[in-house]
């Protein structure tokens, strides 16, 4: 069996970049502070997106295949 491939799109990676720096922030800040609980919120909303964007890829990618053509032999 061949597995598809889905190439993802640049909003998914720029998403998935941002989360990953936001971490790194969010590591850094000190624990109760406001830019700690900002940074935070701000992943928990990105990565929401995130979701839906991989979700869009999913369901195009779905829709979009087209099976390959049948051999003569396979009619």
């Amino acid at each position: 069996m061949r597995r598809n491939t889905i190439a993802r799109d640049s909003e998914t990676d720029t998403r998935l970049e941002l989360i990953t720096h936001l971490s790194q922030q969010v590591a850094n800040a000190p624990t109760n502070s406001r830019l700690h609980q900002r940074l935070l919120a701000a992943i928990r909303v990105e990565a929401g997106a995130y979701r839906k964007s991989l979700d869009t890829e999913q369901a195009t990618a779905t829709h979009d295949w087209k099976p390959s053509q049948q051999s003569d032999t396979d009619r």
